[in-house]
């Protein structure tokens, strides 16, 4: 069973899955862990900081984000 994190299970259907198939128990939380892991990365946001702060030196001051401000 894989982790959906817009739909996680609830305590007791964690619980039905560990008694039920605990090798689809430990699949869950793997993914779950792994989700957590990527969202919560303080290197990768540090890193885009870092970027963003060598433009502003060089003296560029708008910085586009996301793709949508591209057409502003």
């Amino acid at each position: 069973m894989k982790y959906d994190p817009k739909n996680p299970l609830t305590d007791e259907e964690l619980d039905k899955l560990g008694k039920d198939d605990f090798d689809s128990f430990l699949e869950y939380l793997d993914g779950m862990t792994d989700y957590k892991k990527r969202k919560g990365n303080p290197r990768v946001k540090e890193h885009k900081e870092q970027k963003r702060q060598v433009l502003r030196d060089t003296g560029i001051t708008k910085i586009k984000t996301n793709r949508d401000q591209w057409f502003d």
